[in-house]
């Protein structure tokens, strides 16, 4: 989309969304792969695709769908979603839209529960997984860094986050993310090349070299048939 706006075609989305901030996504990614290596231990690569990927990416279409054909209804409808959104923000329009469905006191607060639950959960696995990044001797049997370590990311971040909002706002947020995504693109280009690598020759990589054949091919192991009872 930012290829087809712009001062052309006199559309200010490209300058709320520029391409750079994708570098914001890319900031996230090392962190993310660690955390989500870590807790998918003992799972199928099928899983791990179910899990991760198709059912979020199904509940956030559905969520998505719903929100957004609910604000378009009240909106034609007279409530007046553009003039709040304008008026008071775009965080203000999903108190609006919540405040005209049925039960909105319970629904208000049960949105606000789950907005704090998800934003706990990421600070806890984004700490957990940095801390693991500065721990020697992590194996697969012993995946926990010390508490104290945890502590430190996350005081450092939440310190971060408050000196930056103070003086430049979630703008501030915004340019710190992406000019931190920045350089993890060259990281996630060199990790992609790695697990091209990895995939060629798989045996080389392997600590358990002895389930390779001389080719580097791997070894089935025969299934012993299963007795019927």
């Amino acid at each position: 989309m930012s290829f087809m706006t712009g001062d052309v075609f006199q559309d200010s989305w490209s300058k709320s969304w520029p391409i750079f901030y994708w570098c914001n996504w890319l900031a996230w990614t090392p962190i993310t792969a660690v955390f989500l290596g870590k807790i998918l231990r003992g799972y199928t690569i099928r899983d791990a695709i179910k899990c991760n990927f198709i059912i979020p990416a199904v509940f956030s279409t559905i969520w998505m769908g719903l929100f957004a054909t609910a604000s378009i209804y009240y909106e034609l409808n007279g409530i007046g979603l553009y003039d709040t959104l304008l008026s008071k923000g775009t965080e203000a329009v999903v108190y609006e839209v919540f405040d005209q469905l049925p039960l909105a006191f319970i629904v208000i607060p049960f949105y606000l529960f789950i907005v704090f639950i998800s934003f706990v959960t990421a600070s806890d696995s984004n700490t957990n997984a940095m801390a693991g990044l500065c721990t020697n001797g992590i194996t697969q049997e012993e995946q926990e860094s010390p508490a104290w370590l945890k502590v430190v990311w996350g005081i450092s971040i939440a310190l971060m986050t408050w000196i930056l909002i103070s003086f430049s706002g979630i703008d501030g947020i915004k340019s710190a993310s992406n000019l931190g995504g920045f350089p993890n693109m060259f990281l996630v280009i060199i990790m992609v090349i790695g697990l091209l690598k990895i995939c060629r020759n798989p045996r080389k990589y392997d600590v358990h070299k002895e389930d390779y054949d001389s080719e580097g091919k791997p070894i089935e192991t025969p299934r012993l048939p299963i007795e019927k009872e």
